[in-house]
């Protein structure tokens, strides 16, 4: 509330849902690739500040090689 200099900011934020994988496919750490998504259902305290009640979405990839 200080911050944005605007009163009354509720609390909750949102609820999370995310869900990643690890692949491992030689079953040791030469090669890992991990991939997962994620979404934030809004809530008051987000609606607030952004004043949007959109499902936020987002993905992330990753790729580590070893030798």
């Amino acid at each position: 509330q200080n911050f944005l200099n605007q009163p009354r900011i509720h609390k909750q934020i949102g609820l999370d849902y995310s869900l990643g994988v690890i692949y491992r496919p030689f079953l040791n750490n030469n090669a890992i690739f991990t991939f997962g998504v994620a979404a934030l259902s809004p809530m008051d305290g987000f609606k607030n500040i952004y004043e949007t009640s959109d499902v936020q979405f987002s993905s992330f990839a990753s790729l580590v090689f070893t030798y």
